[in-house]
């Protein structure tokens, strides 16, 4: 120990001291006229037991006070601004569900705090302002789970701090106390962690700031956009490499195409691409071919090429759909091919290629019913389609190379499933299916049985996605609802889970998409489409929960 914390021990032993001569006192009563019914006064002492409120009107001589099992269980703003002379205050075996802003405000000679065994639950951060001369401060034998970040802000003579026998927890929401006592700023007595089940029993005079780890990633919203969507999707331009988003907006009947502003920072419109009644804007990106698909609910779906020469999309063909529902886009074996899930009744879902002139009918694989979602993955690069439709479980189609076709292969038991995502992490491929009530599934690639296997579960209240994202090395699980708060899950390596780790209040999203900007400092934000509201855009940001 040095010679500084040295200094402050002693200092701290005398001061404790010094309050037990204080509480002590002498046993000789007075009958001073303005000692109070309840309270019993020595010299420059007062003790008051099952007191109704905070006495108006003391001894001037009064110095200590001290209360016992009082029967008032507020201390308000400003109740003990009229007693400027007291040294030390003494509350024990009392009952405060609350401690207003400023209780404390104007004792300015208060040397010594003692609020406990008083079931305290909740301090906010300027329970005690206004007490410049405190020194020391006990909240032991409380209820305190927490203590908010600022609460010994303006305690610039504080040395002694005892927080000991609560139900403290040791997360980041405490870091800030931990961080002062290893900097023995104050001397206290070391407490017991109550929680997190890590740290539980813990002495705080062993915490570590290595048992902290409060810098964590969120979605911050960043821009609106005013417009209702349903799906949100990427592409590049070959020339110039410029990252380009395309917004399906329904109402507007446009495919909108954003870009990143480098003089604004944020995103603006570029160019639109009129497609009434969109419901998807999908980029297909060829070695020297640009399209996006855009599927209408009437009219069929759109197919538009760049045309460098104009900058812009034109129509190059239309691909006759009833009412389509999803587009999918995929590669095998250097030829792109096209799945269009039809959700009409009597449609017909199909997967088209492309021949070099144009996108022609490669197969046909169901017209019985309503199609809902198409997923295409591979595994160890033999490809995979998922079909999703309306009161049936997902089938699973597996590409066979030597027909060039995708052969039915099983079920997956799924009840009514609204949507389906695939994604690998760790060399694993995962798939999300989304259950509109009920339970929405993470289910895992099984290789020994070439199959998926339930691997995490999610509470379903009106999901319409479960949908995967990646930013940097950080993997997410989104789970948008209509009914509640959309939960985000963030993949935590350790327990190989995805653990919530935000709520978001957006009202009926329907796409999730990350779009990273470079080159200032590489920032991603998400897009969130929205069948009823305007398209939101989040920033990912590390935030420190410390503070």
């Amino acid at each position: 120990m040095d010679t500084r914390s040295t200094a402050r021990l002693c200092l701290a032993a005398s001061l404790l001291a010094g309050a037990c001569l204080l509480v002590a006192g002498s046993p000789v009563l007075t009958s001073h006229p303005d000692c109070p019914e309840s309270c019993n006064c020595t010299v420059d002492k007062a003790l008051c037991v099952n007191t109704l409120t905070v006495p108006r009107k003391i001894p001037a001589e009064v110095t200590s006070l001290t209360f016992i099992e009082a029967e008032f269980h507020k201390l308000t703003t400003g109740s003990f601004s009229h007693l400027r002379t007291v040294y030390l205050l003494f509350f024990k075996s009392c009952i405060f569900e609350k401690i207003e802003d400023g209780a404390f405000d104007g004792m300015t000679s208060l040397r010594y705090l003692f609020i406990e065994l008083s079931e305290i639950k909740y301090l906010s951060e300027r329970a005690f302002t206004g007490l410049p001369s405190l020194m020391y401060l006990s909240l032991a034998y409380n209820d305190l789970s927490g203590l908010p970040v600022g609460l010994l802000n303006g305690l610039g003579s504080l040395i002694y701090l005892d927080v000991s026998h609560n139900p403290l927890v040791c997360d980041c929401r405490l870091k800030w106390l931990v961080d002062k006592l290893l900097s023995e700023e104050y001397f206290s007595p070391p407490f017991k962690c109550a929680g997190p089940a890590e740290l539980q029993d813990r002495l705080s005079s062993k915490l570590t700031q290595d048992d902290f780890d409060c810098i964590k990633p969120e979605f911050h919203a960043f821009q609106s956009m005013n417009a209702v969507s349903m799906r949100v999707d990427t592409y590049k331009k070959r020339t110039t490499k410029q990252l380009n988003v395309v917004v399906a907006e329904p109402e507007a009947g446009v495919c909108s195409i954003l870009t990143w502003d480098h003089v604004e920072f944020t995103f603006k419109v570029y160019n639109n691409i009129t497609a009434p009644s969109v419901v998807a804007c999908t980029p297909v990106q060829m070695e020297t071919d640009l399209f996006i698909l855009a599927a209408q609910l009437y009219g069929g779906t759109r197919v538009f090429q760049f045309d460098s020469t104009k900058d812009s999309f034109v129509l190059s063909q239309t691909i006759d759909t009833v009412k389509p529902s999803d587009v999918e886009t995929f590669s095998i074996d250097g030829t792109h091919y096209v799945a269009l899930a039809d959700g009409a009744k009597g449609g017909t879902s199909a997967v088209y290629s492309w021949n070099g002139n144009r996108f022609t009918l490669a197969q046909e694989l169901a017209n019985l019913y309503r199609e809902a979602d198409f997923e295409f993955f591979k595994v160890e690069d033999q490809p995979y389609l998922l079909m999703l439709s309306s009161g049936q479980h997902p089938a699973l189609y597996k590409w066979s190379s030597g027909d060039r076709q995708f052969i039915y292969e099983t079920d997956i038991p799924f009840e009514e499933p609204v949507a389906a995502h695939t994604f690998v992490l760790d060399n694993v491929v995962y798939l999300c299916l989304t259950q509109f009530l009920g339970e929405s599934k993470l289910l895992r690639w099984n290789t020994s049985t070439s199959g998926f296997q339930d691997y995490q579960v999610f509470k379903s209240r009106g999901a319409m996605v479960l949908q995967p994202l990646q930013v940097g090395q950080e993997y997410y699980l989104v789970l948008g609802s209509d009914y509640v708060l959309t939960e985000v899950y963030r993949w935590n390596p350790q327990d190989k889970k995805f653990i919530k780790s935000q709520d978001i209040e957006l009202k009926t999203p329907r796409d999730f998409k990350v779009v990273t900007v470079p080159p200032e400092n590489e920032d991603s934000f998400l897009f969130v489409a929205s069948f009823s509201e305007q398209t939101e855009i989040f920033r990912h940001e590390l935030v420190d929960l410390s503070l």
